[in-house]
């Protein structure tokens, strides 16, 4: 039984699929585009932030603005104390008198927030808090051992060098 049958393939017929017609045309549109300001509306956009925040401000503003911040923070000691300090300004530069270099991360540690509502407040965003480190002045190398305070004396009265070379007395007890 030999068939000599050839399998023939299937053939059908596919209809073309119909397209659904809307009325929305056919193109691709980028739609960031269409929300975006046009280089005018930003410009006067801009040209208004500006405005707003390089206010001129008087030193009574700045000071009841200082005094408002600083009373908001009579909870932390530290950081209140800091901010009832003396201050000098320079421009828009605030200069912040330090008594230590310990204090120097504690100002670093409110420095942003200070900033930030001083400018908010004042509507002036030039204005910049730095830390400047004050030492006194008077500043006196303190004698601990018995040589260093024997020298000091000295210093004060050299007669007293004198009194110990003559009697051949020894400092250092």
């Amino acid at each position: 039984m030999e068939s000599s049958a050839v399998i023939e393939p299937l053939q059908t017929k596919v209809a073309p699929v119909k397209e659904k017609e809307t009325l929305r045309p056919k193109t691709t549109i980028n739609l960031g585009n269409i929300f975006k300001p046009t280089p005018a509306e930003e410009a006067k956009a801009e040209v208004k932030q500006v405005d707003n925040l390089d206010k001129v401000y008087s030193a009574e503003d700045l000071d009841r603005v200082w005094k408002q911040y600083a009373d908001g923070k009579k909870s932390q000691v530290a950081e209140y104390h800091l901010l009832n300090r003396r201050f000098e300004t320079r421009g828009h530069e605030l200069i912040i008198l330090l008594a230590n270099p310990i204090e120097e991360p504690l100002l670093q540690s409110i420095r942003t927030e200070l900033v930030t509502y001083l400018r908010e407040k004042l509507s002036n965003s030039s204005i910049n808090v730095i830390g400047q480190l004050q030492l006194p002045e008077n500043r006196q190398r303190v004698a601990y051992t018995n040589k260093e305070k024997f020298d000091a004396l000295v210093a004060k009265n050299p007669l007293i060098g004198e009194l110990r070379d003559r009697f051949s007395l020894d400092s250092e007890f």
